[in-house]
């Protein structure tokens, strides 16, 4: 079954729940204020100004962050733990999307664990990896809030 788990849709998280990030290409500008953030010095990802630069893949990843924090599983999502692996270079001049699959859920632990994938343009895994998150939303584990909506 596929279907976007996102703010569109909030319901209980099944397996085989997927999102799907909004295609980001991240500008020079972007890549060097990452850099400054992380003291990353490596000449590889920005020496020559007129082609394009490799992506740290540390920025690149962050595209997964980004649909775990905001659509799978959503708001109140913390990551517990994330592995990657690096499949190929990813530049400047590629267009790159994130995905999120969920692959198995631990209602009593409020964990949930995913496949996690960046993609370019052209279907082309350059990061893939598994991550645990947890988020204790009542509404992701088809419970409902108690109080909400109550009158005083």
């Amino acid at each position: 079954m596929l279907r976007r788990a996102a703010v569109l849709q909030r319901g209980p998280l099944a397996v085989g729940d997927i999102a799907f990030g909004r295609p980001k290409q991240f500008t020079q500008d972007e890549v060097q204020r990452f850099l400054a953030l992380a003291q990353d010095e490596n000449y590889l990802h920005g020496a020559n100004p007129h082609a394009p630069a490799i992506l740290p893949g540390a920025l690149t990843a962050a595209l997964i962050s980004g649909v775990m924090g905001t659509d799978l599983p959503g708001p109140g999502s913390l990551y517990l733990s994330q592995d990657y692996k690096f499949r190929k270079p990813a530049y400047t001049s590629d267009t790159l999307t994130a995905c999120v699959e969920v692959t198995a859920l631990s209602k009593g632990r409020r964990v949930i664990k995913m496949k996690t994938s960046v993609m370019n343009a052209f279907g082309e895994v350059v990061v893939d990896g598994e991550a645990m998150g947890i988020n204790k939303a009542p509404e992701l584990w088809g419970e409902t809030r108690s109080g909400a909506g109550d009158a005083a």
